[in-house]
């Protein structure tokens, strides 16, 4: 059906690049899938809610690391494609940039460790998770989206990937082995980030330069909206399990782990055609100067029903499948998946109408406004809700924040019609 919405050439390297988006997402989610119900059984559900909470709390640092430029990098690559030097110099004051955050991250744990006694306790876990951190900055997803050349990013992914699911398979073998999931996890996205830099430099030859102070300062301002607004994403997307964690207990923590994992594994299988598709949304557009491309309203009702259906069947199905995924010390995670299962079509749409459409008309500011009023939302139902029901209430703080941001975001695209539409 997508076909239809695209010229030929752009159907051709769309298809590619969602292929390989794909195995992307499939090495990312699916194959630690795999690893899962191993790891739960091994290590049971209180461990598990431990490493769970440990490697949110790193996704923060990630996060900030990030800033954002998943998607403005993206950007201002796919406009520049064709200039070299541009490119290199785009890789450079974005790596930089990385690498500054980077840093401040690390002093930010080593604080961490050093004043919190619960985070001291388990220093090495943290620290472990915290490997991924700079292994991400030098996998450098932006640049593989921006030149629309996602399979040279299989090679380390997958490589990463199969090598942390063959050090669990091979040293976690007890309850005690918990910290060596995270070691695993945390190295072997270390040493595919090693993989991809040689990749970068081999195959787009890359160059590396110091760049002036006032292009790093112009990069940051012109990234801080979406960083916000991709930082509180973070809020009420991936943050849950760190505030039930503060009012629950981590057997808990790991009921409602079990459960959103799955659902951001079935998610995630989405993510490879939105992704190909924001380049050549984002050329369009610029070519248009910021008039909406028509095709996004057949995108939403096509992913939309997609992803509709799968989150109904999904929750129909529920008890077998988490049987089968987590076993019967998880029983617990069964309602938890029946209620975030509908996160699977809210975030699609979400996708396509905040990061497609408001970020490529102009109206970057209320995307991250939306999305910092929900993250509040979300952290004060989180943090009550969870404390009444633990693991249900964090799942249904999820499921509220995702279907009152679509609502939010509609209603400021409505409220800014005049801006987008010629009629």
């Amino acid at each position: 059906m997508l076909k239809s919405l695209f010229k030929p050439l752009e159907h051709r390297r769309l298809f590619a690049n969602v292929q390989n988006l794909f195995l992307v997402q499939a090495t990312n989610y699916l194959l630690p899938l795999l690893v899962i119900p191993y790891i739960v059984r091994v290590i049971g559900p209180d461990k598990f809610g431990l490493i769970s909470f440990a490697q949110t709390t790193i996704l923060y640092f990630l996060m900030i690391t990030d800033y954002g430029f998943d998607i403005t990098g993206t950007q201002w690559l796919a406009q520049n494609q064709d200039d070299g030097t541009k490119r290199s110099e785009l890789f450079s004051t974005v790596t930089s940039l990385k690498a500054i955050l980077c840093f401040f991250c690390a002093i930010l744990l080593l604080i961490a460790t050093t004043l919190f006694p619960a985070v001291r306790e388990h220093a090495t876990l943290y620290w472990a998770y915290f490997l991924m951190i700079p292994g991400m900055l030098m996998f450098s997803n932006w640049y593989y989206m921006g030149m629309e050349e996602m399979k040279y990013l299989n090679y380390p992914n997958v490589i990463s990937k199969i090598g942390y699911a063959a050090g669990v398979f091979l040293f976690v073998k007890v309850e005690a082995d918990y910290e060596k999931v995270a070691l695993f996890y945390g190295l072997s996205i270390f040493i595919g980030g090693l993989f991809s830099l040689w990749i970068l430099k081999r195959r787009f030859n890359i160059s590396f330069t110091l760049q002036p102070i006032n292009k790093l300062i112009t990069a940051a301002r012109e990234g801080w909206a979406i960083f916000l607004s991709t930082f509180a994403i973070h809020l009420y997307r991936r943050s849950n399990i760190f505030f039930l964690g503060l009012v629950a207990p981590s057997e808990a923590v790991g009921y409602y782990s079990a459960g959103e994992k799955i659902v951001k594994a079935l998610q995630s299988t989405f993510v490879p055609v939105t992704q190909a598709i924001y380049p050549i949304i984002s050329r369009r557009m610029k070519v248009s100067k910021g008039k909406p491309d028509p095709e996004i309203k057949k995108l939403m009702l096509i992913l939309g029903a997609s992803t509709f259906l799968l989150s109904l069947l999904m929750s129909i199905f529920a008890e077998p499948l988490i049987t089968l995924f987590a076993g019967e010390r998880f029983v617990a995670s069964i309602l938890v998946f029946q209620i975030a299962c509908f996160v699977i079509c809210f975030g699609v749409l979400n996708y396509i109408l905040g990061i497609l459409f408001m970020t490529n008309i102009g109206l970057k500011r209320e995307f991250t406004m939306s999305v910092i009023i929900i993250a509040l939302i979300n952290v004060a139902l989180c943090l009550i809700l969870s404390n009444i029901w633990q693991e249900i209430g964090a799942a249904m703080a999820f499921v509220t924040a995702e279907a009152l941001l679509l609502l939010l975001l509609i209603s400021f695209s409505l409220k800014n019609k005049h801006r987008w539409s010629d009629a």
